[in-house]
């Protein structure tokens, strides 16, 4: 009895020690410690959280992450990136969305320079982009023509709205940028928001929140929301007020 009792704790002892029955209750302290993510979606979100953690938690470090990305599409970069148009090569290629990239947007680019992309800063834009017109469906409500006249006309149509609504708007971005210059991360969403203070923003929809601000309604629906149409594909009612 007492033989097999000893024979059973050898048994035991083997299998906690090397994994014989996949167990890991001791592990070798010299070992590194192994942790697996799984990260939804190869976008841009997807694609640098797998990169940073490479980063933060280098191979040959005691602490190794390894990271598997889990993407639906046969490609990354999600709206970051180009495919051929109507999946022809010869009709060119179109972006997917991710057509904004200025100096604010701090963290494209970091990513810019730390892949040693290189920027093109484009010249002439402004001269040869056509004016401003306005569709309403039927006719053009508002057309630039190049000259003085224009701003008569835009004042004419919209009041003093546009300034008021660009200086709101920045005071929201310049909020929004001190994101940039804290020391720690977070944990969700909502906690952005709350540190933020743009809890009302998201409590409430684009056209309720321009109205408390004293914007112009034409100015809302022919400007504003044409902009989310062409952004998200959505009305001002339907979407929350940080969008615009």
């Amino acid at each position: 009895m007492k033989l097999l009792l000893i024979v059973g704790l050898s048994l035991l002892t083997n299998n906690v020690v090397y994994g014989d029955i996949g167990q890991h209750v001791l592990q070798d302290k010299n070992m590194p410690l192994t942790k697996s993510v799984a990260i939804i979606g190869g976008g841009a979100s997807g694609t640098s959280t797998a990169f940073w953690l490479s980063n933060v938690f280098p191979s040959d470090g005691k602490i190794q992450v390894v990271s598997t990305i889990f993407e639906q599409s046969d490609y990354i970069g999600g709206r970051s990136t180009t495919v051929p148009i109507k999946d022809d090569d010869s009709l060119g290629t179109i972006e997917l969305g991710a057509s904004i990239f200025v100096e604010a947007n701090k963290n494209l680019m970091t990513a810019a320079k730390k892949f040693n992309l290189e920027l093109t800063q484009l010249t002439g834009v402004e001269s040869a982009r056509p004016g401003l017109g306005i569709w309403d469906g039927k006719e053009l409500v508002f057309e630039e023509s190049g000259s003085y006249w224009d701003t008569i006309k835009a004042v004419w149509r919209y009041g003093f709205t546009p300034m008021k609504f660009q200086r709101k708007q920045k005071e929201v971005v310049e909020k929004f940028l001190e994101l940039y210059d804290t020391d720690y991360g977070f944990e969700n969403i909502a906690k952005i928001v709350d540190t933020l203070g743009f809890n009302s923003l998201f409590n409430q929809s684009a056209s309720d929140y321009l109205k408390k601000l004293g914007v112009n309604k034409r100015f809302s629906n022919e400007i504003l929301q044409t902009a989310t149409r062409g952004n998200y594909c959505q009305d001002l009612n339907t979407l929350h007020g940080l969008a615009v």
